[in-house]
């Protein structure tokens, strides 16, 4: 269940929640469970945060910072992770895990190799 408190620092705009971020990193945000579809959060870090069962249908995260996220459950559908860094991010059971292959993962050897481009002998 996400922290409400968390989801209205969100609500406030990507600059308040990166200013947040960097004032608080011993938090690991927690939005498991909300729906964030409707939220401007162009420029967000997401590093760490719990977006489990996360809502983000149709979202633009270009460029944006995944590390470490956990994703599992969450709706990418329609989403544009082009170049977003989900480096150590958990998508597990996200419904729609195409979208991998529009995203920068880390470095390319390594994304080639989470998507199984990659037969490593």
């Amino acid at each position: 269940m996400a922290n409400p408190e968390h989801l209205e620092i969100l609500r406030s705009g990507p600059d308040q929640w990166n200013w947040w971020r960097v004032r608080n990193q011993d938090v690991l945000p927690d939005l498991s469970g909300s729906d964030i579809s409707n939220i401007e959060v162009s420029g967000a870090t997401f590093v760490y945060a719990n977006l489990e069962r996360t809502g983000l249908r149709s979202k633009n995260f270009f460029n944006m910072d995944f590390r470490w996220a956990i994703l599992r459950g969450a709706d990418l559908g329609n989403t544009n992770l082009s170049r977003a860094n989900l480096q150590g991010a958990d998508l597990s059971r996200a419904p729609h895990p195409h979208q991998l292959f529009r995203c920068q993962y880390g470095r390319r050897e390594s994304h080639r190799r989470y998507v199984g481009l990659d037969n490593p002998r």
